[in-house]
This record gives structure tokens, C-alpha cells and sequence, in this order.
């Protein structure tokens, strides 16, 4: 090990234990909890000063030669967490208004068929990634929200998922008839606390590179161009719901969505929306040929 790697360590797990210390006292979510230390360590892992030093001069330039290779969301997460962490850490609150968050580009989202969808599940013979599958699609679950499910979030007598979502939000979501089986048996001799999806390599919550590679496998066993991740199966729910007549309140309230906005948007991909409203050209009473 090199003296500058040692250095690298003495000086900078200090700083990051205690960073995760504060955002678990301050019940931050798991998924929070993940992203910003995934962030934070890359930092640590780039920069050359003391970050109780350094100047903001440096950690734009940091933001600049790295962050520009990540989508705008996940830029902006990174943003966030450098913010977070100097204030916290190093009482450093003017750097928090000295990094600004960068455009975020607005994608139309991956919506699959429901002939897709049916495929896709079909083709999972595992209970549990089944489950999985049938859980983002038929309930409109977040990966975070599957990936830290528990037994005592799954009522049966009510047939509801009471996951947790975005900031440690309890919500409720309905459990389709279809899934019910397969999340008795995955429920069945369990205690409450415990993962509903367990890693067979850690015997605890899955990882979400597994939950994702287990749907591109999928995907890659009916044959369908994966353009998104699982995800998509959550985009999917909510488009299907849109087409079927149910309202953007409704489909907020499923999604979780803390705001109408971001279920507005499910209204730019809704092919039946599109399709079933007349042009004001086709009202014209124009000559042919």
C-alpha cells in the first residue's frame, strides 16, 4: 500500500463514518443512505485536499471534471450529497449554495407492452424473482421499496404492501390476486423484520444490481431489446393504468408521487391518449387529392 493511498485512508473514513453516522440519526432511507455514501466516497476517492480546506473553488472544479460523465439526475444526487456532507460534517453552508444542480434531460420513459409484460414474467421460473417482477409491475413498487420489503409490511388479510418510499415515506399499494401465492410462500416462517427478498450470497436484502440483473436476464430470454431498467415495470403500471380509465390522481396516489407533476408525465407516453384524440386537421373540411 502506498504512503498516499495511507494517508488517503487516515485522513478521509474518519470524515466518512461520521457522515453516515448523522444521516442515520437523522433517518435518512437506506436508498439515501446507499447513494450518498457511494458519492461521497467517490469524492474522496478524486480529491487531493482536506475537504475542511478546501476551497469551493476545488470542489467545482471537481464537480466539472467528474460529474459531467453522469445523466443530470444522478449529477444532481451527487450535488446533494457534497452539500449535505460539508454541512454536516464540516460546517460549511455556504458551499451549498455555491453548487448549483445542472438541467436534467427529460426523457420519455421505457413503457413495455402488456404482451411484453406477460412474457417476461412467465419466462421467471424462480418464486422470488417472479415476485419481484409481479411486485414492480402489479403494484407499481420502486426498487428501493422491493429491495427493503419486509414480512410485516405484507398484510393478507387486507391484500395491501405497506412499503417504504422516497424520505421514509410509508405508503400503500394494493397486492394483486396473482401475486398473493407467491408471497405466502415467501412470507411463510419468517419473523416480521425480515426480508421478503433475501439474497442467497448475503442471507439479507437482496442487492439492486441483482434485482436489475435478474430483469435484464429476463428480458434477454424473451428476446426484448432492454431499453431501461426495472424500472420500466413501474413506468409500465402507470401507463396501463392511464389507458385503462383511471385518473392522474389515482395513479399519484399509487405511485407515491409527492407531486401531480411528476405524474403528469406518464400523459406524454400514453400511446391510447395519443391516438384517441381527433387532430383539429381531420376537423377541416378539406379537398382530397
Amino acid at each position: 500500500m502506498s504512503h498516499e493511498t495511507e494517508l488517503k485512508i487516515k485522513n478521509y473514513e474518519p470524515y466518512f463514518n461520521r457522515f453516515m453516522l448523522e444521516l442515520r440519526i437523522r433517518n435518512y432511507s437506506n436508498r439515501t443512505l446507499e447513494n450518498y455514501g457511494r458519492a461521497i466516497s467517490l469524492f474522496h476517492e478524486k480529491i487531493h485536499f482536506d475537504p475542511k480546506e478546501m476551497p469551493i473553488e476545488k470542489i467545482k472544479n471537481y464537480i466539472d471534471a467528474v460529474l459531467p460523465n453522469y445523466a443530470g439526475t444522478t449529477h444532481n444526487l451527487h450535488v446533494a450529497a457534497l452539500k449535505t456532507y460539508f454541512i454536516l460534517i464540516h460546517g460549511r453552508p455556504k458551499i451549498a449554495g455555491a453548487l448549483p444542480r445542472t438541467r436534467e434531460d427529460q426523457y420519455l420513459p421505457w413503457i413495455l407492452s402488456k404482451q411484453e409484460i406477460e412474457r417476461i414474467i412467465d419466462s421467471e421460473k424462480n418464486i422470488s424473482h417472479k415476485a419481484v417482477l409481479m411486485c414492480a409491475y402489479g403494484c407499481g413498487m420502486r426498487l428501493s421499496e422491493i429491495k427493503y420489503l419486509t414480512v410485516g409490511q405484507v398484510n393478507f388479510d387486507e391484500s395491501l404492501i405497506y412499503p417504504f418510499g422516497k424520505g421514509s415515506k410509508q405508503r400503500q399499494v394494493m397486492m394483486p390476486k396473482a401475486l398473493i401465492p407467491y408471497m405466502q410462500r415467501l412470507c411463510v416462517y419468517k419473523k416480521i423484520d425480515e426480508p421478503v427478498f433475501i439474497s442467497e450470497q448475503t442471507n439479507t436484502f437482496c442487492s439492486t444490481r441483482t434485482i436489475q440483473r435478474d430483469f435484464e436476464n429476463a428480458c434477454k430470454r424473451v428476446g426484448i431489446q432492454r431499453r431501461g431498467g426495472i424500472h420500466s415495470l413501474r413506468h409500465s403500471f402507470a401507463t396501463h393504468l392511464l389507458d385503462a380509465g383511471a385518473s392522474l390522481r389515482e395513479i399519484q396516489v399509487l405511485l407515491g408521487h409527492a407531486s401531480s407533476k411528476t405524474t403528469e408525465r406518464y400523459t406524454w407516453v400514453s400511446k391510447q391518449l395519443i391516438q384517441g384524440t381527433v387532430s383539429p386537421l381531420d376537423k377541416l373540411q378539406l379537398a382530397v387529392g
